[in-house]
């Protein structure tokens, strides 16, 4: 048991600079039931979080929202893919031209929001069926 915990401290030891040091955060958004559903919620995630930020380009496709430039060097990215015959995954993409750390504190920060807004969607269209 001892020896199992000093492995993952070691290996945790090597790892997290690594992962800090990287300009990429990805994250798994969770599952909707619609693409529509998906877009909506990284539509307003992203108008929230270039309204916090005071900058950023926002830009939709059918099934992916952008927003560049936020803070100044941050982009972010969310994809909403249709994944078999449950519903939409959403994932977020964040890269930062600065300090990788702050572009993986955006990126909780956007998911953050996204799950708000994605339980709000997610529950109004349940309550659509009564």
């Amino acid at each position: 048991m001892i020896r199992a915990v000093i492995s993952l401290l070691l290996v945790s030891a090597v790892i997290a600079p690594v992962y800090a040091s990287q300009p990429w955060s990805v994250r798994d958004l969770g599952r909707l039931y619609k693409d529509s559903h998906c877009m909506d919620a990284a539509k307003v995630t992203f108008r929230a979080i270039v309204g916090e930020f005071g900058e950023g380009r926002l830009r939709a496709s059918q099934w992916v929202a952008y927003a560049n430039g936020v803070g100044g060097s941050h982009d972010a990215v969310i994809t909403c893919t249709f994944g078999d015959n449950r519903g939409t995954r959403a994932t977020l993409v964040v890269h930062s031209a600065r300090k990788p750390i702050d572009g993986h504190l955006l990126a909780r920060r956007i998911a953050g929001i996204f799950e708000i807004h994605r339980q709000r969607i997610t529950d109004s269209w349940k309550h659509s069926f009564r």
